[in-house]
């Protein structure tokens, strides 16, 4: 585990825990809260693929940290998973994987 440093709007700074899968997390007195915005699963997609999980639709954005961490979107324009790559805080991830982002193609 290693500390990762990041800004309020107000200059606060504040120091986070990183764990082993570059997953920043910030230890409170109420618990952990993620710094991570991850999708839900595309599993919620019903069979006919009339109503999109809103993760298949999420535009990926890579964060303000430094990481190069391989993470995929769907593409609604061509219809399939692309990969982006994750800087390892905040930012938008869809999906994890990419076989999580296939869901997300109707056959």
């Amino acid at each position: 585990m290693f500390h990762l440093r990041s800004w309020t709007s107000d200059n606060i700074v504040r120091l986070w825990d990183v764990d082993e899968r570059m997953n920043p997390f910030l230890q409170t007195a109420s618990g952990v809260v993620s710094l991570i915005l991850v999708a839900a699963s595309a599993t919620s997609c019903n069979p006919w693929c009339n109503n999109a999980p809103a993760a298949c639709e999420m535009s990926p954005e890579p964060g303000p940290c430094f990481a190069a961490i391989t993470k995929f979107y769907f593409d609604q324009e061509a219809q399939e998973c692309r990969e982006f790559t994750w800087g390892g805080c905040g930012g938008v991830v869809p999906f994890d994987t990419f076989d999580e982002c296939q869901e997300c193609q109707c056959d």
